[in-house]
């Protein structure tokens, strides 16, 4: 799910607070769904708007999905975006002893997967990890990127319009970010539209997904 905060242990790991005035940048967890579900439909308003997002993907459900869809019909459906690892399974890897084959893993399956769209980045789930774990990764040319605006897309509590402000909100806060949703969640899709009409004149650039984060 993801806290609204989380702490750094480098200043290598990156939050969004790195970003130039006015910048930010798309990301979504935990997919993808099975096809023509959650994931799917975003990546449909995403393309139709000309936006773009890094999709931080689970080792066991793009395996689940590449049972049920070639790898080649997969890279045209992500054609424009970025991919990443956010770990084999949704567990803490900061209680994982084997987190660092959770993350090779998940990056092999993605490399044959997408291809060039693949980005070496991991975003940990909850933002959980050992106080080792950036060296760890930059010594395997892994990034490790977290978030400063969490959409809390994935509460139950929270309407898509009350997502759509509670992001605006934070936008105006920080001024600049890397805005953490989940891909499995239809609030996303429901809650980008607005963000994006609200945000129109305001001079905001949305950072390509596809390109280095």
């Amino acid at each position: 799910m993801g806290s609204a905060e989380v702490l750094t242990f480098s200043g290598d790991e990156r939050t969004g607070f790195e970003l130039g005035d006015r910048e930010f940048r798309l990301t979504f967890d935990d997919g993808p769904t099975a096809p023509g579900g959650a994931t799917d439909r975003l990546l449909d308003v995403l393309r139709a708007a000309g936006r773009s997002g890094t999709f931080y993907m689970l080792g066991e459900r793009l395996a689940a999905r590449r049972r049920q869809e070639a790898a080649e019909d997969l890279r045209h459906r992500f054609a424009g975006m970025g991919v990443a690892s956010h770990g084999w399974k949704h567990e803490s890897h900061q209680r994982l002893d084997t987190w660092p084959s959770s993350v090779s893993d998940t990056e092999r399956i993605l490399g044959e997967t997408f291809g060039d769209l693949h980005r070496r980045l991991f975003r940990p789930p909850y933002g959980q990890r050992t106080a080792d774990a950036g060296v760890i990764l930059s010594r395997q040319g892994l990034g490790l990127v977290l978030w400063n605006i969490d959409s809390r897309d994935w509460s139950p509590a929270l309407r898509a319009e009350e997502v759509a402000v509670r992001v605006v909100r934070l936008m105006l806060l920080w001024r600049r970010g890397i805005i953490l949703f989940h891909d499995i969640h239809d609030r996303a899709r429901e809650a980008l539209p607005l963000i994006w009409r609200v945000t129109e004149a305001s001079g905001v650039t949305w950072l390509d997904g596809g390109g280095d984060e």
